[in-house]
């Protein structure tokens, strides 16, 4: 079982002999407690600006439930249900990705009929 600690989150750093999975665990918690705090700022800057921008709203906000998520996940529960909500937003964010590219790619090509069908262009 070499890879498990990788699931349990910092309960692994409680055990002697894992400074490693300890160091691991406790870096990922900290990066994932500023990327929450970077999300919260990204959608600030969202909301505050002149044109709301919707679907980089969506992408932050899933960006920060997920984050939140892994988090808790990682520090204080270790439940399935965590991870598995914390994958099903990421593939929302991952689609909302999609849309975004999408709609950038019609507007470099010109093609405003389908920019419309595509995704709405907040321009209009």
């Amino acid at each position: 079982m070499e890879g498990e600690y990788y699931h349990r989150g910092v309960d692994v750093c409680q055990e002697p002999s894992s400074e490693h999975a300890c160091a691991v665990a406790t870096t990922t918690s900290v990066l994932a407690m500023l990327t929450v705090v970077g999300c919260a700022v990204k959608i600030h800057r969202v909301l505050t600006a002149r044109v709301l921008d919707r679907l980089m709203l969506g992408i932050f906000c899933l960006a920060l439930l997920e984050c939140i998520f892994f988090s808790l996940k990682w520090v204080y529960v270790t439940t399935p249900v965590l991870h598995f909500l914390g994958i099903y937003l990421q593939v929302n964010q991952f689609l909302l990705v999609c849309v975004f590219y999408g709609g950038l790619m019609l507007r470099v090509l010109h093609k405003p009929a389908l920019i419309k069908r595509f995704v709405r262009d907040p321009a209009d």
